[in-house]
């Protein structure tokens, strides 16, 4: 009876070390590619990265695999994967022209852009503005 008794208690100390102990991983994801790894005891006070940079994108929080913002504070018994959502950063560019024979120093484009299509639209607009100073320049010559 000793022995069984004995038995059980092992059993029980050894289970209760074993699951209390152990660890699991919050792995962060950054378009596309591992960015951290942390690793937190069940039901542990967790304490999301936060200072996360990407070029031309402002971060908003962190999702799961099916896409719902991760909002725990304790470590759940489970590994997890967290993925950044991010919002584009925007900028409002306007180009004025000063010229009083083009367009009497009005603003002749206004429009707000994201990160990636900034440089696309700017070098369109630069490029539409060169082609009426062309044209200006020859009707100058002509005339």
């Amino acid at each position: 009876m000793k022995k069984l008794l004995y038995i059980i208690v092992l059993f029980v100390s050894l289970f209760l070390t074993t699951s209390c102990g152990r660890k699991y991983t919050i792995s962060y994801y950054v378009n596309g590619e591992l960015f951290a790894v942390e690793e937190y005891k069940a039901k542990s006070d967790i304490k999301l990265i936060s200072d996360v940079q990407e070029v031309g994108y402002k971060f908003n929080y962190w999702i799961l695999d099916n896409g719902t913002k991760f909002t725990e504070t304790k470590m759940p018994k489970q590994n997890i994967n967290l993925y950044g959502s991010f919002t584009p950063n925007t900028w409002k560019v306007m180009f004025y022209d000063d010229d009083k024979l083009l367009h009497h120093g009005k603003i002749i484009a206004d429009k707000n852009l994201e990160w990636r299509e900034r440089v696309v639209y700017m070098m369109n607009q630069v490029a539409i503005l060169i082609k009426k100073y062309i044209v200006v320049m020859i009707l100058m010559i002509i005339l």
